[in-house]
C-alpha cells in the first residue's frame, strides 16, 4: 500500500518586534500563542471581556502568531527548498537599513481588530513592495481553492477588490501589495459585533507597548506544516546595512 505524502508547508515573510520587547509579548500574549518557542500562553485578563470570548474572538490568529504581514503564506514553487529561502532572507535583510516606523494604535480594520499605523510610512510601504517582488520567484502559484479562500479572507474588503486587486492576487499571489497595502497586526478574526468593545480592551492592554514608534528592524520568516497547523517563526533577520 502506498504511504500518504505529507502536505507540502507553507511560508509567510512577516515583520514581528524582537521577542523580547514588549510589544511582541503583549501581543503574543492576546493572541494566546508565542510562534518563536511554537507554544501556547496565557491571555490576559481584559475588562469586560470574557476569557471565553478572548479566545473565540482570537482563534484565527491564534494560528498565525502575532506579525504584519509582508509576503503572504505561499508554498514554496518546485525546485526551491526551505534552505533557498532562508538564504534569499538572509541576503535581502543584508542590504537593509532598521528605521523608525510610526506609532501604533489598535482599531478597527476592515472586519477585524488590528494595530494599524497611526501615521502615513511611505518608508514602511516600500518595504512591503520590495519584499513582495525579491521573495516572489519562490511563489508557487496559487490553486483555484486557495485563490477563492484568499478572496474570502477576513482581511479582504470585497467592496475594494476590482480589476486591479484581482490581478494582483493572480500576479502575486494577494489583492493588497504595493499601492494597495495596508500595514496591520491581526488582533481578531471577523467581528460581526462588539468591534469597538474589544478595541477599547485592546488599546488599554497595549497602551505600555505602543508609546514609542515601532521599530523596523527586522524580518521573519513563519512556517506552516500542514493546513490545521499553527505558524512557527523558522528565522528572523536583523537588517545589516547602515545608510
Amino acid at each position: 500500500m502506498a504511504m500518504s505524502s505529507s502536505p507540502a508547508p507553507r511560508y509567510a515573510i512577516y515583520f514581528t518586534p524582537a521577542p523580547s520587547c514588549d510589544l511582541w509579548q503583549r501581543g503574543s500574549s492576546l493572541l494566546g500563542y508565542d510562534a518563536t518557542r511554537g507554544q501556547d500562553v496565557v491571555r490576559p485578563t481584559l475588562p469586560g471581556i470574557l476569557p471565553d470570548e478572548l479566545a473565540a474572538a482570537t482563534q484565527r490568529p491564534h494560528r498565525y502568531g502575532f506579525h504584519a504581514t509582508f509576503k503572504q503564506p505561499m508554498h514554496l514553487r518546485e525546485g526551491c527548498s526551505q534552505s533557498d529561502l532562508l538564504a534569499a532572507l538572509h541576503s535581502f535583510c543584508a542590504k537593509e537599513s532598521s528605521f523608525q516606523g510610526p506609532k501604533l494604535r489598535v482599531s478597527k480594520f476592515r472586519s477585524i481588530v488590528a494595530l494599524t499605523p497611526a501615521q502615513e510610512c511611505t518608508r514602511l510601504d516600500r518595504l512591503a513592495g520590495r519584499v513582495v517582488a525579491y521573495f516572489e520567484p519562490f511563489r508557487a502559484a496559487l490553486s483555484q481553492a486557495d485563490r477563492d479562500r484568499r478572496l474570502s479572507a477576513s482581511t479582504v474588503d470585497a467592496s475594494t477588490v476590482g480589476d486591479r486587486q484581482r490581478r494582483a492576487l493572480d500576479t502575486w499571489g494577494y489583492p493588497y501589495v504595493f499601492d494597495d497595502f495596508a500595514f496591520h497586526m491581526t488582533l481578531t478574526g471577523p467581528l460581526l459585533q462588539h468591534a469597538s468593545r474589544f478595541e477599547s480592551a485592546m488599546s488599554s492592554y497595549l497602551a505600555p507597548a505602543l508609546e514609542q514608534p515601532v521599530t523596523v528592524d527586522r524580518l521573519s520568516v513563519f512556517r506552516q506544516d500542514g493546513p490545521d497547523q499553527r505558524f512557527l517563526l523558522t528565522d528572523q533577520v536583523v537588517f545589516a546595512a547602515n545608510r
